[in-house]
């Protein structure tokens, strides 16, 4: 549903609805339909338009070439939906819940919710997870530059290319970051 919206500085409200009737907070390719509605339809004429959902503000863009531009990972509900997807009951061991915008077809940034440990600065399985579903997705190529809150990642893997499993490999720096040392007690075991 397009709205208009109360909020001044936001050019529109939508509203995404799923077939079972309950409303979704923020959906990436409904995100993009929006777009390229409002401007077929005449409502806007602007190359960015600000877009008030039901998770937040988005500022999806109508780029040159006719493709749109969506989802911010900075604005992604990582605190509200990690937990929720995590515990999911679809998943009886928990899950990770990864947050991945597309910069470009050899750079990502990602958010990833940990199960047990919340919001993580960086995730070496989640990077490669990320990069794994974007190239068999056809959005992603090999070698990807994986930006996250604590680093960056090379992440390459060639498996979209051959039949055979391929081993997906992970490149970027290790440093020690703490060193410490602990009395124990002797009564312990």
């Amino acid at each position: 549903m397009v709205e208009r919206s109360a909020t001044p500085g936001i050019d529109f409200r939508y509203r995404i609805f799923n077939a079972d009737g309950g409303e979704v907070e923020q959906c990436g390719n409904g995100a993009r339909c929006f777009v390229r509605f409002v401007h077929e339809q005449g409502l806007t004429d602007k190359r960015e338009i600000r877009v008030e959902t039901r998770s937040g503000v988005i500022a999806p863009r109508l780029e040159a070439d006719g493709r749109i531009t969506v989802a911010d990972v900075d604005a992604a509900p990582v605190a509200r939906l990690g937990p929720l997807i995590e515990s999911h009951p679809r998943f009886p061991r928990r899950v990770n819940a990864g947050f991945m915008q597309i910069v470009d077809r050899h750079s990502i940034r990602l958010r990833v919710y940990e199960r047990g440990a919340g919001e993580t600065l960086a995730c070496g399985t989640g990077a490669c997870a990320a990069v794994v579903a974007g190239i068999r997705r056809g959005l992603l190529d090999s070698p990807v530059r994986v930006s996250m809150r604590g680093g960056e990642l090379v992440i390459a893997w060639d498996g979209a290319a051959g039949a055979a499993p391929a081993p997906v490999m992970m490149t970027g720096p290790a440093v020690t970051v703490f060193t410490a040392e602990i009395a124990l007690p002797n009564n312990l075991t």
